[in-house]
């Protein structure tokens, strides 16, 4: 039987450069480089702030995410060609944090 499967190990969560590595169907394993970016923002009361992280030229989003203080709402998390983009909103009457992430690999 012929699978392809692809190993993520936590490396693509706790960040830096690594690879994922994926069996292809001859069997031969095939390596495809990647990359986590982050950038952190501190969100104002009662606003609404779009978070864009970057992948460096050449390269492509595969993935990303958010991590935000209690009470920041997510409105969208989205890929675009050449990053990753995170809309929140902070309804509160504090600064809070916001941060999001992109996983990027060469297409």
């Amino acid at each position: 039987m012929r699978r392809t499967s692809i190993a993520l190990a936590t490396a693509i969560l706790a960040g830096g450069l690594g690879l994922a590595v994926a069996q292809a169907d001859s069997g031969a394993a095939v390596k495809a480089p990647f990359i986590r970016h982050s950038v952190q923002r501190n969100v104002g009361p009662g606003e609404t702030a779009i978070i864009r992280v970057p992948c460096d030229p050449g390269t492509v989003p595969t993935g990303g995410g958010f991590n935000n203080s209690p009470g920041v709402d997510v409105l969208s998390s989205f890929a675009q060609p050449d990053n990753w983009t995170v809309v929140v909103n902070n309804p509160s009457n504090i600064f809070k944090q916001a941060e999001s992430h992109v996983i990027c690999s060469t297409p």
